[in-house]
């Protein structure tokens, strides 16, 4: 509702990511606007709990961070005069008419940046093309991921001329600072060879205990490690592993003396990222279901094996051109993905070209940062705020 307090800023940027993905996203986005306008103050917002927890570990470049007020005009008055921001910039696809409103009255920029519409979404927003219409014509600037996405909002209003296709920022994504503890990679140290299966949603963790069970057969020293996306169904997930018959272990509890594991659960937040780099294999979930999909990105950063299901709606681009660079393979059933890990772990040589093509896409396709925030200089430049001296 808007009742916070934050210290007294002087026309801040303020940048607003949804939850964790879109946090992770902007990280870069926050350290280059910090290089490149060094006297202004940046305000992060989320809308997520989970969210808010990852901009601390490890803390970002932020000079206040606070929950995005609901899109009522009370509550969004309330929170725009209290942060008072020379410019809003908002990542990924965020629709809230009141806040945009309200920004346009008080004459305040707004660039969505790292724009996407989904194919599962864009059938939805036709529907209603009359409405969106007067809402993207709010925004001052619209940087979309891909020539597709700017077709698609054009055809939902959105005035040419403030249309730029600037890429993702996903890709300009660089390892974690954050040291893993020293227990959790004792652990991972040990699997020889280990398969992650990375932000799993419900029912793909049973997919995945099952294709568990007939890699074993074949490969006896193969570890697993299971990071489901929603920290609310680590106990529900443990409770699967335990009933699976498989000697476990939680990463919030490996401090403590434990038998040999084939499984690990990774119930915390923030370290996914860091444990690709152990890994033999990655399996990205959220698409083995009907969910969308998850960012198949960091594995990438390690040069790492990458299997996705064939829902990855929310990263269809994406997913488009790793399968088209053979850069990750896309499997269609659980029996798809026991034979797809399988092929991986005895062919080194068809592990290392994979890893390899994936790093490289992420390479080339790197720039959204710079191109975002030649942007957000740009429009202040044209709204009358000076250059600042860059550190």
């Amino acid at each position: 509702m808007g009742f916070f307090q934050i210290p007294k800023l002087i026309k801040p940027i303020w940048i607003h990511a949804v939850s964790v993905g879109e946090v992770l996203s902007v990280k870069r986005l926050i350290e280059r606007i910090r290089q490149e306008f060094p006297n202004t103050p940046i305000v992060l917002s989320t809308i997520t709990l989970t969210g808010q927890q990852v901009v601390h570990s490890p803390p970002y470049q932020t000079d206040a961070l606070v929950f995005f007020p609901f899109d009522l005009q009370y509550a969004v008055n309330r929170v725009l005069s209290q942060v008072d921001p020379k410019m809003v910039v908002i990542a990924e696809t965020e629709i809230w008419p009141h806040f945009l409103r309200a920004c346009k009255r008080r004459k305040i920029p707004v660039l969505w940046v790292n724009g996407r519409i989904s194919d599962k979404s864009y059938p939805r927003y036709l529907w209603i093309r009359s409405l969106l219409k007067k809402i993207v014509s709010s925004y001052t600037v619209i940087g979309m991921q891909s020539e597709l996405d700017c077709q698609r909002v054009l055809s939902l209003g959105a005035d040419p001329k403030k249309v730029f296709a600037i890429g993702n920022l996903k890709y300009d994504i660089s390892s974690s600072n954050r040291p893993l503890p020293e227990a959790l990679v004792k652990e991972l140290s040990l699997s020889a060879p280990l398969w992650i299966a990375a932000s799993t949603m419900p029912l793909e963790e049973k997919m995945v205990l099952d294709t568990f069970s007939k890699l074993i057969v074949k490969h006896p020293n193969l570890m697993l490690l299971i990071a489901p996306r929603h920290p609310d169904r680590f106990d529900e997930v443990a409770s699967l592993i335990k009933k699976s018959g498989y000697p476990y272990a939680r990463r919030s509890q490996l401090a403590k003396p434990h038998g040999p594991s084939q499984v690990i659960l990774l119930d915390s937040l923030g370290e996914l990222a860091p444990t690709f780099e152990f890994a033999r294999v990655v399996f990205v979930g959220g698409s083995l279901v009907p969910h969308g999909g998850h960012n198949i990105l960091e594995p990438a950063f390690f040069s790492k094996p990458i299997l996705f299901g064939p829902h990855m709606e929310n990263f269809s681009d994406m997913a488009k051109r790793f399968l088209q660079a053979e850069a990750a393979i896309e499997v269609l059933s659980s029996d798809d993905l026991a034979a797809a890990i399988d092929t991986i772990l005895s062919d080194a040589s068809l592990a290392d070209k994979l890893g390899k093509n994936a790093r490289k896409l992420m390479d080339e396709n790197q720039g959204a940062t710079e191109r975002t925030v030649s942007l957000i200089r740009k429009e202040l430049k044209s709204q009358g705020f000076p250059p600042e001296k860059q550190i």
